[in-house]
């Protein structure tokens, strides 16, 4: 197939002068839809939306590096959390097992003292002032 030819004069002139412009096979100068301009320029429009929510919306590379960020902290306060857990549910157990734990409670927060022992309370003359 050969290539289209232009012919020489104005219409060779009008063809490179106007982008919105294509010459056919007979060498005319034919006028590009204005609906296939409008579909480009929409789509370009579409593609610059797109690439623009990539990089600055939800989903973006910064959004996903703050979440992770998130997810470390909550993970670490997890972990702190577990880890009491593990405490609370050893205590569960030794007050469930015997009465040395209570009596210890009862003895620290409570101040209570067996029939028989004398509770002396030496006060810190510093922790007084």
């Amino acid at each position: 197939m050969k290539p289209p030819t232009l012919r020489a004069g104005k219409h060779r002139a009008a063809a490179f002068a106007a982008p919105c412009c294509l010459p056919s096979a007979t060498g005319a100068v034919v006028k590009r839809p204005a609906g296939r301009t409008l579909l480009l320029a929409v789509l370009v429009l579409a593609i610059l939306g797109l690439q623009a929510r990539l990089w600055f919306g939800e989903g973006s590379l910064r959004h996903v590096a703050s979440l992770r960020k998130q997810v470390a902290a909550l993970q670490a306060e997890n972990d702190t959390l577990a880890d009491r857990n593990r405490l609370m549910s050893a205590d569960v157990e030794d007050l469930k097992e015997g009465l040395d734990k209570i009596e210890e409670i009862a003895r620290r927060d409570l101040g209570m003292i067996r029939e028989g022992e004398t509770f002396y309370l030496v006060l810190d003359r510093d922790a007084a002032r």
